[in-house]
């Protein structure tokens, strides 16, 4: 693929002082322009060197101790918008409903969502109830979800870790707690997730990390509305939710799970763990087929540890809004790692480690109209990585199919210079014209 310098100087002045502005982290950073094709107009052709070099809870904690005199959101400037509009929903394969349901909408505090509703059944399987074999329930947080589709197929779990924002974790401790105390209280009941720590930040702010019965990590983070644009879709949009006052079928589901607001406010990061030196071709990669705004930033050595990770990187592919202050509405996380975990299937290759596509992925809107998703859909095929899951009703590998489904798949990132793959993780690329997209649901 030809790569062009294409970025004003206008531009690259701009971000020159947005970094000097945040010279807080400067000496973690590093100022690299993207090399890009043509692409629409809406398409943003440079990097943000303005967010934290550890993680995406390590930038937005950042970018509220950056500037203590924003005292509001309308302090808070939107400098750009990635071409990933929205992470909106991450799917899992579950193989039963009775430890999905509590998990998600009793302890992480995600709502029912009414579409799929007649579908929550957490008191059956599979087996005794074979019409509900690759159903799926959605627990609706913000304008992000989690899909749970019940089938008897290998649970998934993501080698990473998932991020999620709360406006206070003291009802997340509250159902923590109160579920330890009802396991143990009751003989032969079973915990809907593994454990749970409560521990601290690189900034020292409280978080919960908890690991759900399929050992995918969840880590529950504070943040402060302060720090995010009002006018950004996590913050402006949501999915609809079951409230406790459902009439009708759903009226004794709403009086169990049903809410105003889900507690979980959404999906603030997914982080994939990768190999050494893969950072930067990712960060190329969603830059070059998605134009997305990414960034590679060394990783941080612990204080007072021996440094054994500043020779590895990071790649921070950003969603949504940049803000003025240095941090994206959400974040694609790539770590790389000096030792990988087994891969998850049989016979797996190593140049594909990790993860299986079809047991999971990742949902993500693209662009601001039709066209950017057109454009989108043909630089994945120029890629190579378009990718059929037979699991699904739409099968798209045309441009005109992906048109009329108003979505696309690939399962390959993939080195653009050799075109070998990378690491194999579903993605579901939607336009925001999907009938699913967020907004819809305030219309």
């Amino acid at each position: 693929m030809n790569h062009q310098h294409r970025i004003s100087l206008q531009r690259l002045l701009f971000h020159l002082l947005l970094l000097l502005q945040t010279s807080w982290t400067f000496n973690s950073l590093h100022i690299r322009i993207s090399r890009h094709d043509s692409t629409p107009s809406s398409s943003r052709r440079h990097r943000f060197a303005a967010a934290s070099a550890a993680t995406a809870a390590t930038a937005a904690k950042a970018s509220s101790e950056q500037d203590n005199t924003q005292s509001n959101q309308d302090d808070i400037e939107i400098i750009d918008r990635s071409t990933l509009t929205l992470l909106e929903h991450v799917n899992f394969n579950i193989p039963t409903q009775e430890l999905a349901v509590p998990f998600y909408y009793d302890i992480l505090g995600c709502g029912v969502d009414p579409r799929m509703a007649s579908n929550v059944a957490p008191d059956t399987t599979v087996k005794e109830n074979p019409e509900l074999f690759d159903s799926t329930i959605w627990a609706n947080c913000g304008a992000s979800q989690f899909h749970l589709c019940l089938n008897d197929h290998t649970p998934a779990t993501i080698p990473g870790r998932i991020g999620l924002r709360y406006d206070s974790l003291e009802g997340l401790e509250q159902r923590l707690n109160d579920e330890v105390l009802q396991v143990l209280s009751e003989n032969g009941s079973k915990q809907c997730f593994q454990s749970f720590i409560q521990e601290r930040d690189s900034q020292g702010n409280p978080q919960f990390t908890i690991v759900d019965r399929y050992s995918n990590i969840f880590v529950c983070r504070q943040v402060s509305n302060d720090v995010l644009s009002p006018s950004s879709p996590i913050m402006s949009l949501n999915q609809p939710i079951l409230s406790k006052t459902e009439t009708g079928p759903w009226k004794e589901l709403g009086e169990k799970y049903g809410t105003s607001e889900s507690d979980c406010r959404g999906i603030d990061y997914v982080e994939i763990p990768v190999k050494p030196k893969q950072a930067e071709k990712i960060a190329e990669f969603y830059e070059s087929v998605f134009d997305a705004t990414a960034n590679v930033v060394p990783q941080r050595p612990i204080p007072g540890m021996p440094d054994t990770v500043s020779h590895l990187n990071i790649a921070m592919i950003a969603v949504g809004s940049i803000l003025s202050t240095g941090r994206a509405d959400q974040y694609l996380l790539f770590k790389e790692e000096e030792q990988q975990q087994q891969p998850a299937h049989a016979g797996a290759s190593n140049s594909i480690p990790l993860l299986q596509a079809g047991h999971h992925h990742l949902a993500l809107y693209v662009g601001e109209s039709d066209g950017d998703f057109d454009q989108a859909y043909k630089n994945a095929e120029q890629a190579g990585v378009i990718w059929i899951n037979p699991r699904f009703e739409d099968k798209v590998d045309t441009l005109a199919e992906a048109q009329k489904e108003k979505q696309f798949r690939f399962k390959n990132i993939v080195d653009l210079e050799t075109g070998e793959p990378m690491l194999e993780l579903e993605h579901e690329i939607r336009s925001i014209n999907h009938p699913s997209w967020p907004g819809r649901s305030q219309d």
